[in-house]
């Protein structure tokens, strides 16, 4: 046992036990499905339904994703365990993939009698996921155990749990992997490569000095529509039911002042100031004329929540956190949203069948724990989804999707102005091309069997190309880094082929043409070379091992007897 997990964790661990349970984490399998549940998963003769298939996934992903955002020190492994077991085809829900793929992790521990012992398992937590600053920081462990596995309902077992599948994962790899080399040399050459420092001059021909020029006719308009009409579709939407709630600072504040204490974060401000020496001050000299007294500036209201301190927000926060815990394990033991919340005193809301950016404003803001939007996760879920998120600066949110509307064609009316946009973009690119094309036609006759240097060619076109010199790619990003992947491949003295970006990619910026002259190319090597190589031989050894244990698991999912009910 940890000494120091013993005197440092809060009342709610008595003791850091590892006790890895296998095929029946959280009771899952076929033993105990219950009378009259649906079968929703079966994989390896293991049957689950909708509740076992929640405990099983959804509480170890959370607990995954906690761990991944809170944890202060390597969580490389952690990133490869849930990358693996969110794999799959890409065909089926990732959720199925995870099931599946964690039940053939825990029969290749069995079968390759694949183990992690109670030393590997506190050392991986010590010296891996809470080192920090060459040490174990009990602060942060301690913390995220009150804070982040409490709300989630986990506990250290089922920490240890996750971690001792997590070491698992990486032994079965070393297996799978025995033998994969990377060549140092190859990798030195590919390096070099890439550590070019180019010269060369650009021609583009941007697509805003070409969107004024066609002027489609209705004719035009109503062809592509006709052609093109299942692109033009109306909004998805979609209806939710929710829970969403903030710490209630002003019952804070009110319940602290009825007990005659004085909100800690304006205690300071409410002291005197000090006074001079002796309690003496000067009067202050009084004005020959009085001005009309003015009314006096009403100071603005101080919110309730900045009256408080930093460490009794984080404990009403907190507070909110497990009133959301107790939440989901209601919704797990098989009550209903309205009962869940009526029993813990939180209000559900449900909008109606609406688009995107109808949700109610909270939903535009981040997840705390993971990427995107409320809104985002609503519409990206079929329905029947719940999720439980701690969202924006200090709210949780609980929701379930209850109704779907798929998008469906517009008529031409509707779709009239959209489709006008796409084919002025559409007959703009086309002449910025020719343009383009031209340009870089005519260039390539005048320098032909070395008739004109670059620079006579585009003086006598009258053309004024950019010059960007010795440009790397070190910090070089967006447009400047896509010239010069280009300009990598070309060799110096000759001109490469016309490159066209439409806006769908972004990175690139606006949609452009574009084709340049290389002037030169020089390979620099950079102080530090033999251990950047070394970086990557070991960079492209992860790369190649994980694809074989990606393989691996995919090869194994052909065999698992997978069966999955139909979702929505």
């Amino acid at each position: 046992m940890l000494e120091t997990f013993r005197k440092y964790t809060i009342s709610m661990i008595a003791v850091l036990v590892v006790v890895f349970v296998g095929l029946v984490f959280f009771g899952a399998g076929s033993s105990n499905l219950g009378i009259g549940a649906p079968v929703v998963l079966e994989a390896y003769g293991q049957k689950f339904n909708q509740r076992q298939l929640k405990k099983f996934e959804e509480r170890h992903t959370r607990l995954i994703t906690r761990l991944s955002i809170s944890a202060p020190g390597d969580t490389q492994a952690l990133g490869e365990y849930a990358r693996i077991l969110a794999g799959g085809s890409g065909l089926e829900p990732t959720s199925n993939n995870f099931v599946v793929n964690r039940l053939t992790l825990q029969k290749a521990m069995t079968d390759f009698g694949l183990q992690a012992s109670t030393p590997e398992v506190e050392s991986f937590i010590k010296e891996k996921l809470f080192w920090q600053d060459s040490g174990f920081n009990v602060v942060a462990y301690d913390d995220f155990v009150k804070v982040e596995m409490g709300a989630l309902g986990a506990t250290v077992k089922n920490l240890n749990e996750l971690v001792a599948e997590v070491i698992c994962l990486m032994k079965l790899k070393e297996i799978l992997s025995a033998g994969i080399e990377v060549s140092r040399d190859l990798t030195e050459d590919d390096m070099l490569s890439a550590q070019q420092r180019i010269t060369y001059q650009l021609l583009s021909y941007p697509i805003t000095g070409f969107k004024d020029k066609p002027m489609p006719t209705e004719e035009e308009i109503k062809t592509k529509w006709e052609e093109t009409k299942s692109n033009y579709l109306s909004e998805p939407k979609r209806k939710v039911t929710y829970v969403l709630a903030a710490p209630d600072y002003d019952s804070i504040v009110k319940s602290k002042e009825a007990s005659g204490e004085k909100p800690d974060a304006i205690e300071a401000e409410g002291a005197a100031p000090p006074t001079e020496e002796n309690g003496c001050q000067e009067p202050a000299e009084q004005p020959a004329e009085q001005p009309e007294e003015q009314p006096a500036e009403q100071p603005a209201a101080i919110s309730a929540k900045t009256q408080l301190s930093e460490e009794e927000r984080k404990e009403a926060l907190f507070d909110l956190a497990v009133k959301y815990g107790e939440l989901d394990e209601k919704m797990l033991a098989g009550e209903t949203l309205s009962q869940a919340a009526a029993a813990l005193g939180l209000v559900v809301e449900t909008t109606e069948l609406v688009e995107k950016d109808m949700l109610p404003a909270d939903f535009s803001s981040n997840f705390r724990d993971a990427p995107g939007t409320a809104a985002d996760a609503i519409f990206s879920v079929p329905v029947g989804t719940t999720k439980f998120e701690p969202l924006g600066e200090d709210q949780w949110l609980y929701f379930e999707v209850l109704e779907a509307e798929a998008p469906v064609e517009l008529s031409f009316d509707e779709a009239k102005e959209k489709v006008r946009e796409d084919l002025v973009s559409e007959q703009a690119i086309e002449l910025m091309q020719a343009e383009a094309q031209n340009h870089l036609d005519a260039l390539n006759i005048s320098m032909e069997d070395g008739k004109k240097t670059f620079a006579e060619a585009t003086k006598e076109l009258e053309l004024k190309p950019v010059i960007r010199s010795e440009v790397t790619r070190s910090g070089t990003m967006g447009g400047v880094m896509r010239e010069y992947t280009i300009a990598a491949r070309v060799n110096p003295g000759k001109l490469s082929e016309l490159i066209t970006d439409t806006d769908e990619d972004e990175r690139y910026g606006l949609a452009r043409s574009f084709f340049l002259f290389v002037e030169k190319r020089e390979a620099y090597e950079e102080t530090g070379n033999e251990a950047m190589v070394d970086m990557q031989v070991e960079g492209r050894l992860r790369g190649y091992q994980s694809a074989a244990l990606m393989n691996w698991f995919m090869q194994a999912k052909a065999s698992a007897n997978f069966s999955a009910a139909p979702t929505e």
